[in-house]
């Protein structure tokens, strides 16, 4: 399991003169953090998985590289209660 930081690209499908879109020109991209199972990485892409079965794979996400922070691991502790 892996949590990866990213920046996310913004868009606004609304129309805007150039002054408005000027003014925001240096507003910080909205970081963000997905946390899976690492599938890939390569120097294109990121791809995490949510879940796994015997054959296939759900919840995908793929992340350009150029937008990645970083990919940390993370250890995940078993639960010994179960009932």
């Amino acid at each position: 399991m892996v949590v990866c930081t990213w920046l996310d690209a913004e868009t606004d499908g609304g129309w805007h003169d150039r002054d408005e879109i000027d003014a925001t020109k240096h507003t910080t991209p909205t970081t963000c953090q997905t946390m899976g199972f690492l599938l890939h990485n390569d120097d294109k892409v990121v791809t995490l998985v949510g879940s796994i079965n015997e054959y296939e794979y759900g919840e995908v996400t793929k992340i350009p590289k150029g937008m990645v922070i970083k990919i940390e691991g993370v250890s995940v502790a078993e639960n010994s209660d179960t009932n």
